[in-house]
């Protein structure tokens, strides 16, 4: 998957375009197989060992789709028009996302597992066992080369020294060697991380763009932009560190880590801007 990422955005669409269909049919395949075992019924009558929060199953769902969203532009910039970008975000993030969320939650209910290997093989004996590898493996790849491939691309934006190519193959090592050191067994707790840090990258972005400096957000601008600009990274630190404060209970707000950092992150960072001497402009005009 790291060579994926390497070779580029390219490499990454061929890979999905064959890829995803496939993936599509195993599932349903899977899904069918799970409701000849076990009812609807069944399945809602189940109570987890241990269960979770409602404020953390939040922001850990809010979380992963504000990851979705946040990296969006890095895909949907090669897109063949504004319509395509929309229409192709409107599907993914939201039909495409929560679709993939119920269907997973019903085959972890009815496996009684949550890991997604064990899930996969509860419902496939024999050949089918093939399959179902086939679906962990080839999701996992086309899940982490786009990670990878933005993860890389925000990276550069701050190290221009060292070519995308080197800083996607860096990444990679990075997240292999994790792999093998079991970080997997801290899955729950690296997506309340992701919870609370990434969606006030995203409230950020919505208040900057629309209110602010959305005629900066160009590629021939770019380069003639700071690398590095304070009021946003501040805003996104207070909102960040209000969201772990939320989450280990100092004091409540909504409840809920990700909606906590989305409202604070758009007030402060509104504030701010304001105090900095910019000025309300809109998408079409530039701020101070």
């Amino acid at each position: 998957m790291s060579i994926t990422a390497m070779i580029g955005f390219k490499a990454i669409e061929k890979l999905s375009t064959i890829v995803i269909p496939i993936l599509l049919v195993l599932l349903v395949v899977t899904l069918v197989l799970a409701f000849r075992g076990h009812s609807l019924a069944e399945v809602f009558a189940k109570v987890p060992a241990q269960p979770v929060p409602f404020g953390l199953v939040v922001s850990i769902v809010a979380g992963a789709f504000a990851i979705g969203a946040v990296i969006q532009p890095d895909i949907t910039r090669y897109a063949k028009s504004k319509g395509h970008a929309t229409g192709g975000m409107i599907f993914g993030m939201g039909i495409g996302f929560p679709l993939v969320l119920i269907l997973s939650a019903f085959l972890g209910a009815a496996s009684g597992q949550s890991d997604f290997a064990a899930i996969m093989l509860a419902f496939h004996r024999g050949v089918w066992a093939f399959f179902a590898m086939f679906v962990i493996v080839f999701a996992t790849w086309t899940t982490n080369d786009n990670n990878l491939y933005s993860g890389a691309l925000s990276i550069y934006t701050l190290v221009r020294a060292l070519p995308k190519w080197l800083l996607t193959a860096i990444g990679g090592a990075l997240g292999t060697i994790l792999a093998l050191a079991g970080i997997v067994g801290q899955f729950v707790t690296w997506l309340m991380i992701l919870g609370v840090t990434i969606p006030p990258i995203g409230a950020v972005l919505i208040v900057d763009f629309f209110l602010f400096r959305g005629s900066e957000y160009k590629f021939e601008k770019i380069a003639g932009l700071p690398a590095i600009r304070l009021v946003p990274i501040i805003s996104w630190a207070v909102a960040t560190a209000f969201g772990f404060l939320t989450h280990f209970k100092v004091f409540t707000f909504t409840t809920a880590p990700a909606l906590d950092t989305i409202i604070v992150a758009a007030v402060v960072h509104f504030l701010l801007m304001l105090v900095s001497g910019n000025k309300v402009k809109g998408p079409g005009k530039a701020g101070a």
